[in-house]
């Protein structure tokens, strides 16, 4: 993993995550290339954890972003 332009995956309850240590390394990850990667954020929290224990749809709109 290069410092800034890879960041960790994470299996949570069945979800793939990425972690980032703060928001520069977002950015920097986001940017790699010279260009935005394309695609869906979502910020998780507990509450959306538990969520996608109970709803399918959360767990769909996360699993998809």
């Amino acid at each position: 993993m290069t410092e800034t332009t890879s960041a960790p995956l994470y299996l949570l309850r069945g979800l793939q995550l990425i972690g980032w240590r703060d928001m520069q390394h977002a950015l920097d990850y986001l940017y790699a290339d010279g260009e935005i990667r394309k695609g869906t954020l979502v910020a998780i929290n507990a509450e959306k954890m538990l969520a996608v224990e109970d709803n399918p749809d959360v767990r769909a709109l996360i699993a998809d972003a």
